[in-house]
């Protein structure tokens, strides 16, 4: 069984899928884990509306700042 922090944030990798920055932002308010996202997903959110705001979200959300690629980039 999946727990509530897993269901979270396999919704939150949906939502980046989608560009839905609503839905992003209001699984990030319910305590999905931004961590839990690769790079290319967290640069994903940056292009789905203005980068401010995305990055506003990103950065309150703790999001790592030092997040990298699959090859380590």
């Amino acid at each position: 069984a999946s727990s509530n922090q897993d269901l979270l944030d396999i919704a939150l990798h949906d939502a980046v899928g989608r560009g839905s920055i609503q839905d992003i932002v209001s699984l990030l308010d319910r305590h999905a884990d931004i961590n839990s996202l690769r790079y290319d997903e967290l640069l994903s959110i940056m292009h789905h509306g203005p980068v401010v705001i995305n990055m506003e979200v990103l950065l309150d959300r703790h999001a790592n700042v030092n997040a990298v690629d699959r090859n380590g980039d």
